[in-house]
């Protein structure tokens, strides 16, 4: 994480001197969206996304996740280096399933779980699927520019179905369970038997998707 988030202060500090300099115009900071694209129904099951033709868009963007998913840098070939290091282990063994954690608040989880997770859906035979666990202080949806209305708390709590829960992030193969409205029981609900049957579920669905 040390390498990323100084690539980010450079990409941030480089920003802000060509903005000093010259306005730029035509940058919004919302992920690119092709005219007329709209979401499919999904395929193979009621949780799977389905590849799209086109590009959907989410919202607005983090800003900092924009930059490096649009820009040719090492925060891009970090996670191209990760991804291909998850996929082909040296043990053979691909898991189905990544834990991204840190010891305290604010060193990138989500956005390492953002990148992450577009880097991973932009491979030729892999879907992925993002889980915002995080039930005390949620941020993953806010990378996409999406709300958290519901998401994995109503699913832990009050048995919501997973279809109706998750939400398309603006790429292709990727989609994004949130985490919901804050619970007064975080921990509880993350030590639950409905969480250990979600993972158990999600893992053994499809054999081509990373979660």
């Amino acid at each position: 994480m040390g390498k990323i988030s100084r690539a980010l202060d450079r990409a941030a500090r480089t920003d802000d001197t060509r903005a000093a300099g010259r306005p730029e115009t035509g940058r919004t900071g919302q992920h690119p969206v092709t005219a007329g694209a709209t979401v499919s129904p999904p395929a193979g099951g009621p949780d799977r996304p389905r590849p799209q033709r086109a590009v959907l868009s989410a919202g607005q963007w983090d800003p900092r996740l924009s930059r490096a998913m649009t820009e040719t840098g090492p925060v891009v070939e970090s996670l191209r280096t990760l991804r291909t290091r998850i996929l082909h282990p040296a043990d053979g063994r691909v898991p189905r399933s990544v834990l991204i954690t840190s010891a305290s608040p604010g060193e990138g989880k989500s956005f390492l779980c953002a990148g992450l997770g577009i880097i991973l859906a932009q491979g030729v035979d892999h879907y992925s699927l993002m889980v915002d666990c995080d039930l005390r202080r949620p941020a993953l949806h806010k990378m996409f520019g999406l709300t958290a209305d519901m998401g994995l708390s109503n699913f832990l709590r009050d048995g919501q179905p997973l279809a109706s829960l998750l939400m398309p992030t603006g790429v292709d193969a990727l989609s994004l369970l949130p985490a919901g409205p804050p619970p007064v029981n975080p921990s509880e609900l993350l030590g639950s038997e409905s969480m250990i049957r979600l993972v158990d579920e999600l893992e053994g669905r499809y054999d081509d998707r990373v979660i």
